[in-house]
């Protein structure tokens, strides 16, 4: 059962394969109806407790998050002390590690401005420490590896925010230096293996980072349950469910290497051909998303057009070099926009080869480069037909979909199976612009609920209520909020002489047996105390 668990996503699906793998287990759980639940409580115990799978793609994924950083830093330095114009790529090279190291800081100085603010100089210094040497990798894997509980939550962060804009800043631009001044300098020589060792570094990192975000994410219990339509498109069975992982790193690992060959291709025809044709491919999936009217991001600082535009623009970025198959999302691209998107890698690639071929410098090397076009193409179509096999059934469907986020946060909201911690989620925790068309139904759903969830507390109305903006009117007036607290006292103080009067019903002997030791030590305080545990 321990085996099985390892490669599951669940305890109900490890015992569900354990019973398929042995058949006499299939006659004991039908003689024993019990035992099967508490099989897949030991199933998911054990999950919880070794989870070997996602420790692995941590410790991988922080492995080569620091490998990049450092292989791209030392051939800097290289660069740089060669001079001329190789020293030209290599303050380009360190230029993308300086700002990747910048923006890591500013993102944690933004998520924890209150611990900062509230802490001394010494204290500040040893957190920010790890991010200026670029060990926050590591140390951050050492301590989600000590937590037992929450591990996938807080494995799927790590493989989050961190990495991703380390991709963006410093994978993808240093990829296309690399790439581009392979074909472009002559005077490489003897770099050329140290650049190619590199490259290839920083393409594994991106295919490692990517397949692990799209496993985490889909094979979550709570994405899983709550998010059944667009999600779930990995398989339940182990070894195909192992098979679909390994091709979606191959198939990321190809994608990322065609693409930076294409962009250092096409830079090499011109740099105002570069950019002009980077615009207009960006351009066209901005403008895809607003004609569908889900230009809008769901961030709330995404409240303002200016910030949904660069943010959908940096999505196009991070799908065209990465292939995350999980930006295929609704709150994403979208399924049909990503499928799309996703099918024009290769046509992209022999259109910048065509491109710089035509143009007045050829394209160099290109015994070399047109090869490498083909087997990397050949690799990624391959990869596509296995992928499509791969999925769960009926789940290709979902690449071809096109929900737009507006119209899958209001059916979220008018879900009979949301409860209000999800409904909050697609609406006071998302961009107003996004449920602007059902509105007023958010604002009584809050008027109707504000005073319950403020008696009640529950730990997502403490975040809606300390960290984001709810509109003034959608909570009641003060004399509505006095008149319902009164009502809640009524029926709490109504429930406890209730609670007593059916325990003189049920138990009279136990409660004249308190009530008289009640009399005899003639305490009123004992009275009251010893007749309510009795109505428990």
């Amino acid at each position: 059962l321990a085996s099985t668990a390892l490669t599951t996503t669940s305890g109900r699906v490890a015992v569900k394969e354990w019973f398929f793998k042995f058949k006499l287990l299939k006659a004991i759980a039908r003689d024993t109806p019990w035992s099967r639940g508490l099989l897949e409580t030991v199933a998911q115990r054990l999950m919880d407790e070794l989870g070997i799978g996602l420790k692995f793609r941590l410790i991988l994924n922080a492995f080569l998050s620091v490998l990049t950083f450092v292989a791209d830093v030392v051939m800097a330095i290289t660069l740089l002390s060669r001079g001329g114009a190789l020293g030209t790529y290599g303050a380009a090279l360190l230029a993308c590690a300086i700002l990747n190291v910048l923006s890591q800081v500013l993102l944690f100085v933004v998520m924890n401005f209150v611990l900062l603010a509230s802490s001394s100089w010494l204290t500040r210094t040893r957190l920010l420490l790890p991010i200026l040497f670029w060990v926050k990798p590591i140390t951050d894997t050492i301590l989600v590896l000590k937590e037992r509980k929450g591990l996938g939550e807080s494995g799927i962060r790590m493989l989050g925010f961190d990495r991703i804009n380390q991709m963006f800043f410093q994978g993808i631009p240093a990829r296309v230096i690399l790439a581009y001044m392979l074909l472009a300098e002559p005077g490489v020589g003897s770099l050329v293996a140290s650049c190619f060792v590199t490259l290839s570094i920083s393409c594994i990192a991106t295919a490692s980072l990517s397949s692990s975000v799209n496993y985490e994410l889909d094979c979550s219990p709570r994405t899983r349950r709550e998010d059944k339509h667009f999600s779930n498109y990995i398989p339940l069975e182990s070894s195909r469910r192992l098979y679909l992982f390994l091709v979606m790193f191959f198939q990321a690992l190809f994608h990322s290497a065609l693409r930076s060959l294409a962009c250092a291709l096409l830079f090499h025809s011109g740099l105002s051909l570069f950019l002009l044709v980077s615009a207009t491919d960006i351009f066209i999936s901005v403008v895809a998303k607003a004609l569908q009217g889900d230009i809008d991001f769901g961030a709330p600082v995404a409240g303002y057009f200016g910030v949904s535009v660069l943010i959908r623009a940096a999505m196009k970025v991070l799908t065209d070099h990465s292939r995350m198959v999980e930006l295929h999302h609704p709150r994403a691209m979208g399924g049909l926009l990503w499928t799309v998107n996703d099918s024009l890698t290769v046509p992209f690639a022999f259109l910048c080869f065509i491109i710089s071929s035509a143009s007045s410098s050829g394209v160099p090397h290109s015994d070399v480069v047109l090869p490498l076009l083909t087997v990397s193409s050949a690799g990624w179509v391959l990869c596509s037909g296995l992928f499509i096999s791969l999925l769960a059934e009926n789940k290709f469907k979902i690449f071809l979909d096109r929900t737009t986020f507006k119209q899958y946060c209001k059916r979220k909201f008018f879900s009979l199976e949301s409860s209000d911690e999800n409904k909050a989620e697609w609406t006071l925790m998302t961009n107003p612009n996004v449920w602007r068309s059902f509105r007023s139904d958010v604002r009584d759903w809050c008027l109707e609920n504000w005073v319950d969830w403020e008696y009640d507390a529950p730990s997502w109305f403490k975040i809606v209520d300390g960290h984001y903006r709810v509109p003034p009117d959608f909570i009641p007036k003060l004399d509505a909020l006095d008149k319902k607290r009164d009502t809640h006292k009524r029926r709490s103080s109504m429930s406890v002489r209730m609670g007593a009067k059916r325990a003189t019903v049920k138990f009279p002997s136990i409660y004249k047996k308190a009530e008289a030791e009640a009399k005899d030590i003639g305490s009123v305080k004992f009275k009251v105390a010893a007749v309510q545990p009795v109505s428990k």
